[in-house]
């Protein structure tokens, strides 16, 4: 079944990390979500670190994933979310992903403890 993979997700796997390696066969299987979302952060992410590989990176997700762009009622159910959901600190993005899960009957790949206690998480973290 396929799962929709955060930013989390992919940047453990591509640092090799512990907890990279515990989702790696999830992520190289294929047929996964990647939310357009998760991309920007990404793209921050690579920019901070100065890693000059986002052009290859992006194209690996390209080729394990489908790339789900946000339409209007994932972002209003988002935003519902993030006013209901009584999670402290979880931020829009992730609300992003839990609407999208919601949305398409799966769940979200994911280390963040934001998730930790979420039915529509597939959890990796440690706590």
């Amino acid at each position: 079944m396929a799962v929709i993979i955060d930013t989390y997700a992919w940047m453990e796997y591509f640092r090799g990390s512990e907890a990279g390696r515990r989702v790696r066969g999830r992520i190289e299987e294929g047929r996964n979500i990647t939310p357009t979302i998760v991309l920007a952060e990404i793209s921050k992410r690579f920019t901070d670190l100065d890693r000059g590989d986002l052009k290859e990176k992006l194209a690996f997700i390209h080729s394990k994933s489908n790339i789900l762009p946000l339409d209007q009622s994932t972002a209003i159910m988002a935003g519902q979310i993030r006013s209901t959901i009584g999670i402290k600190d979880m931020g829009l993005v992730d609300c992003i992903l839990l609407a999208a899960a919601r949305t398409h009957g799966i769940k979200v790949l994911t280390g963040d403890r934001h998730f930790r206690s979420l039915k529509e998480a597939e959890y990796f973290g440690t706590k």
